[in-house]
Formats: C-alpha cells, sequence, structure tokens
C-alpha cells in the first residue's frame, strides 16, 4: 500500500524568523498521477523502474534519483532536468 509523502520545513533564513515550506517531490508527481486520471499502481508500471525504489520515492523516504527523473521524464513528459531539481 502507499503512504503518501508529507511535506517537510526547510528554514530559509534563521536571522529574520522565515521559513520557507518545501515539499517532498514525491507529492508534486502525486498531484499529476492524479491529474492524468491514472491509478498509482498503474503510474509505477509505466515508470518501469524498481517498485522498491519507487514505493520508497513516493513515500518520501528517498530523494529523486537519475533513474526516478529520466523515467519521469519519459512518463509525464518535462526534460531530465526539470526533474533534477528536485534533487
Amino acid at each position: 500500500e502507499f503512504r503518501t509523502a508529507k511535506p517537510f520545513e526547510e528554514r530559509q533564513n534563521t536571522s529574520s524568523k522565515i521559513t520557507k515550506i518545501r515539499e517532498h517531490p514525491s507529492l508534486h508527481v502525486l498531484r499529476l498521477i492524479e491529474a492524468k486520471g491514472l491509478s498509482r499502481e498503474r503510474f509505477k508500471e509505466l515508470m518501469n523502474i524498481d517498485p522498491l525504489e519507487f514505493d520508497e520515492f513516493m513515500a518520501a523516504n528517498s530523494q529523486m534519483t537519475p533513474d526516478i527523473a529520466a523515467a519521469l521524464s519519459r512518463v509525464i513528459g518535462n526534460d531530465l532536468k526539470f526533474w533534477m531539481r528536485y534533487k
């Protein structure tokens, strides 16, 4: 079963106490999956990567890797550079 990633906080500027909320990239991917009307399992099949690697990424237990970025680029259509900016 999929667990959904939760956003995490990143302190941007400690001197002015400004906090920027940054999402794990899996949340962006999840929104795209839903917008395309795909099930997570079908999307995982289309990604054609190690299922455990995909599940760990979607659960926010791992970061963007070149393999995941390449698969996202192929399935969703943005270029590899776009996805690697989440690294």
